[in-house]
């Protein structure tokens, strides 16, 4: 295994236990609403901001392994490539809607059944509210020829003004407005910051330029470290200041400098697979998982509802709410990579994972 793909194993399982703990509601990542006052508020309140980075994660692994360069005599059989793997997402969106569209009728969520309007609805809105990524990610990779392009021929300086107009439209003028008690950003100005659009060009640079740009010099990394920790901890003051000021909590700051707490992550697992290289069953446990990852996401709520919130039926209520869903979250981890890796097993099926 090759030692700086590994590392892109490893953000994947950070992400996926990130996702995770996004849907855990009051069971993890709300924690914080039930326990204002508390010593412990903030550090829950500031759990909720990190795991914002779940998904721009996956897209900057993603950019990693698919925005390479290619040979223009390849280019045929490059979109070949190209419309094999969306035909794929579209597929997968399709018969796990399906999958998600049955369990809802089976546990009564969903009244009207029929084909037609299971075709209607995964037309125009996700049958499960996390399936919004591959309406993202088959977005992504529609536009990934051209996307390709800029992310390859992007130099240092390039990359540097990338970040620059990021921490500028997206942070620095959102808090000048706040502060000068204009709201959010509201300027006549369209910046694409979506995060299909930017995360896989910073994971693409950061992939193929990380020793020279990020291990360079000692000071780079510590100090990407202290500005996510950082600029994650203005973002939770941000919502718990709107919730004194209005009364309740919002999701409106949450996401405030996650792009660099995300780089802070993709660089640490870069640099922490070069001592992990030698212990043989991490890695190949992390690869495993990290292999079934998108599986364990299609089928995360399903699996959560059979098994892994019967946990909480068993652990003694004076146990630490957060220590239960980090096990909550493990046991659905597990059980998620062994259904997944069975049915990679089996044929046609397998091809979907």
């Amino acid at each position: 295994m090759k030692k700086k793909f590994f590392y892109l194993d490893l953000v994947k399982v950070i992400a996926i236990y990130l996702v995770l703990f996004a849907h855990s509601n009051t069971y993890g990542t709300k924690l914080y609403t039930l326990v204002l006052g508390q010593k412990i508020y903030f550090f829950y309140l500031w759990m909720d901001c990190i795991r914002t980075i779940n998904n721009p994660l996956f897209f900057m692994v993603s950019g990693a392994l698919l925005l390479k360069p290619e040979n223009d005599s390849d280019n045929g059989a490059s979109m070949y490539r190209l419309v094999k793997k969306i035909s794929k997402y579209f597929v997968v969106l399709v018969v796990f809607s399906f999958i998600q569209y049955a369990y809802k009728i089976s546990i009564g969520s969903i009244e009207k059944t029929g084909i037609v309007y299971f075709l209607k609805y995964i037309y125009s809105t996700p049958i499960h509210f996390s399936y919004w990524f591959i309406y993202a990610y088959l977005g992504y990779l529609i536009m990934l020829p051209f996307t390709r392009k800029i992310a390859c021929g992007l130099s240092k300086l390039q990359f540097q003004y990338l970040i620059f107009i990021m921490i500028l439209f997206m942070y620095a003028l959102p808090l000048f407005q706040i502060s000068a008690g204009m709201g959010g950003i509201n300027i006549s100005l369209y910046i694409n910051t979506y995060t299909c659009s930017v995360f896989p060009i910073i994971g693409c640079y950061l992939h193929n330029h990380m020793d020279e740009v990020i291990f360079d010099k000692k000071w780079k990394i510590y100090g990407l470290v202290v500005l996510a920790v950082a600029g994650s901890c203005v973002a939770a003051g941000l919502t718990h200041f709107e919730m004194v000021r209005n009364g309740k909590y919002t999701e409106n700051y949450i996401t405030y400098f996650n792009m660099l707490t995300a780089m802070a992550i993709f660089c640490i697992c870069y640099k922490l697979s070069y001592f992990l290289e030698r212990k043989k069953f991490i890695l190949k446990l992390i690869s495993t998982i990290s292999s079934c990852a998108f599986g364990i996401y299609l089928l995360e709520n399903i699996i959560e509802d059979v098994f892994s919130k019967k946990i909480y039926e068993f652990v003694p209520v004076y146990w630490p709410r957060f220590t239960v869903c980090v096990i909550y979250m493990t046991l659905t981890v597990a059980i998620g990579t062994f259904i997944v890796w069975l049915l990679k097993k089996v044929p046609v099926v397998g091809k979907l994972f």
